[in-house]
């Protein structure tokens, strides 16, 4: 069953929708491949492009080949103006729309590809023949786009696949960026911005289907509290159509969204065997839903400090506080909820706030850097000779010109003081990098502003300080 959600706005798709256009003045077949995952806005990204262009859209089922193309061939006798066609397969089809077409540039967008393949495998052989025998003369535009991640580049761009070099163009189409944010909501402050993508990451599908006149509390609860809402089932429906085992990955995503980040640390609060986690988390970071990082400080093949996180803030949100919650919300207790979203948002959102940092300083960057992300790693304590974690929220770094940034970020309501600059001085000594070498710079966030003791400081040590106001101007 095929999901149709409205798309209130479009938003930031400008270098695809140029890209897009840029293929479409070349002459010659041009064969584009567009994946991603589901509600990032690849239909729309479509729709858009062939907006007032010669095209014929198809939108892909999972009920088998036979049907499918009896369904293509229907686009096809429709767009052309025939009566209708006995065609029994996708070769024939495009036998028909190359004749037809004689030399006229002609889009032919096939959505959901990836249901196509799936289904049948062979079906990559059928077009590779399509593209390399019916088309290779033609003056046509083909799209295949898919939402299965793997299928997509194991079955279509990989270079085991029959189809691997036909392309001429590709799309991976990622969720927008928190920059991205205010064209979906203009009139939200940057606070309440944060507070936004914290819920629902930059999935505009999920975006669109906030109101713009409630405040965020009011939005979950007439969104994620309503059972008959895209919102209640939408992870479980998802992983359930892409993997076997669901109830496993559950455990797993439950366990990272309140904080687990380590492979034992994951298995243990998820009720799994250690050794039997890789293949799990994989598949995850197949669908694009978790991501794994490197400790940046070390060569990455070499480095066994790795940590495992929910890539998507909107997954992250509903296997914090929605799935152990749905017996009080099917009971109508969604006061209960609401109240423990409340007095746990401030924490959750902070971690939120921690990437728009990380985003802002890539969109104006104290200085060149190659990576940037959060550090971590172990001291032994002098005085108690107890082994203590440490961890930097932001550490940026450039290997060539050896400089190196720290930075902390505090999503709190009161103005950050001086002990959280002295604290990082302390903690930055622990990060083994061109010690002797490095040239150093520190940058504080902070949700709610400075103290002017702490400004005093930065003014004398040179130290950035960054509050909303100065988050938004970046953005």
């Amino acid at each position: 069953m095929i999901s149709i959600i409205m798309i209130r706005k479009f938003v930031d798709r400008n270098s695809e929708l140029d890209f897009l256009e840029k293929s479409h003045e070349k002459k010659g077949l041009q064969v584009i491949v567009i994946y991603g995952r589901r509600r990032t806005g690849k239909t729309e990204l479509i729709k858009q492009f062939i907006e007032k262009k010669d095209a014929i859209y198809f939108l892909a089922d999972q009920r088998g080949e036979t049907k499918n193309v009896k369904r293509f061939t229907e686009n096809i006798s429709e767009f052309f103006d025939l009566p209708p066609l006995r065609i029994d397969s996708f070769e024939d089809a495009f036998k028909v729309v190359a004749e037809k077409a004689k030399g006229k540039r002609i889009i032919i967008a096939i959505d959901e590809f990836s249901y196509l393949i799936e289904k049948n495998r062979s079906l990559i052989s059928v077009f590779q023949f399509i593209v390399d025998e019916i088309l290779k003369e033609t003056n046509m535009f083909l799209i295949l786009c898919g939402s299965s991640i793997s299928m997509m580049e194991k079955g279509v761009l990989s270079y085991k696949s029959p189809f691997y070099g036909r392309r001429t163009g590709q799309i991976k189409l990622n969720p927008v960026r928190f920059k991205d944010l205010r064209g979906f909501f203009p009139k939200y402050s940057i606070e309440q911005l944060i507070e936004i993508y914290s819920v629902l990451g930059g999935i505009p599908a999920y975006l669109n289907l906030f109101d713009l006149d409630k405040d965020i509390y009011k939005n979950i609860e007439e969104t994620f509290f309503v059972k008959e809402h895209l919102f209640y089932q939408e992870p479980e429906i998802l992983l359930r159509q892409e993997l076997r085992e669901p109830k496993v990955y559950f455990n797993l995503l439950e366990a990272m969204a309140i904080g687990k980040t380590k492979l034992t640390d994951i298995a243990n609060k998820a009720g799994i065997n250690v050794k039997d986690i890789h293949s799990y988390i994989s598949s995850l970071i197949e669908l694009d839903l978790v991501e794994k990082k490197h400790l940046m400080t070390e060569k990455k093949a070499r480095s066994k400090k790795t940590l495992y996180s929910i890539k998507d803030n909107f997954f992250t949100f509903w296997f914090r506080f929605i799935i152990e919650n749905k017996e009080k919300i099917e009971r109508g207790q969604t006061k209960l909820v609401l109240d423990k979203i409340r007095n746990d948002f401030s924490d959750y959102v902070s971690k939120t706030f921690e990437q728009v940092c990380i985003e802002a300083l890539w969109e104006k960057p104290v200085f060149p850097f190659t990576d940037i992300g959060k550090w971590w790693g172990a001291y032994r304590d002098k005085q108690t000779d107890e082994r203590r974690s440490v961890e930097i929220d932001i550490v940026a770094l450039n290997n060539t010109t050896k400089e190196i940034l720290f930075g902390e970020c505090k999503w709190q309501n009161k103005k950050m003081d001086k002990d959280v600059y002295e604290q990082l001085l302390g903690k930055k000594e622990n990060v083994q990098w061109n010690n002797k070498k490095r040239k150093e710079y520190i940058v504080l966030f902070s949700k709610n502003g400075f103290t002017t003791g702490l400004k005093k400081i930065a003014e004398s040590e040179c130290v950035l300080l960054y509050d909303l106001n100065d988050v938004k101007n970046i953005f």
